[in-house]
């Protein structure tokens, strides 16, 4: 198998979650390509946050919502903001309510530190690809973060 996803031993029961929360799950390649560079990067894992759309006993349809860096080939497309992927509870690395105070305090700051980012570098991020823009402020904002 070329792609799969990761399984993990989380205790999560199907009733701790809910409709509109977020999951972080892991898609394992046995060889990446790297659309960017259009190379085999060999075996990657990727994490990924999806939002839960539908719940059954048995799986969970979830919306990705971010862009993926890696496909199966040069062929084949990665994953992008907006596929849809049928998981089970297992698949589930760690979730979260996206409506938590965690959540807005976040967001607070994401926005304070986008505000306060020097004129250049805002000019920069405008030049950026859609597809990485999230990517390279999430970059940035983690590095301030760890200071």
């Amino acid at each position: 198998m070329s792609v799969y996803f990761g399984k993990y031993c989380n205790n999560i029961k199907n009733n701790d979650l809910n409709i509109g929360y977020m999951v972080k799950i892991t898609i394992c390649f046995n060889n990446a390509f790297v659309i960017r560079e259009q190379k085999y990067l060999g075996p990657v894992a990727e994490h990924i946050w999806c939002k839960i759309l539908e719940k059954n006993n048995n799986y969970l349809v979830v919306l990705v919502s971010n862009d993926s860096y890696f496909s199966t080939g040069n062929l084949n497309s990665p994953l992008k903001y907006g596929d849809k992927l049928k998981i089970k509870l297992h698949n589930i690395r760690i979730y979260k309510n996206p409506n938590s105070k965690e959540q807005e305090k976040l967001k607070e700051e994401l926005i304070k530190f986008l505000q306060e980012l020097p004129i250049t570098e805002k000019e920069y991020i405008k030049t950026l690809p859609e597809s990485e823009k999230c990517y390279y402020i999430q970059n940035l904002f983690s590095k301030k973060s760890k200071k």
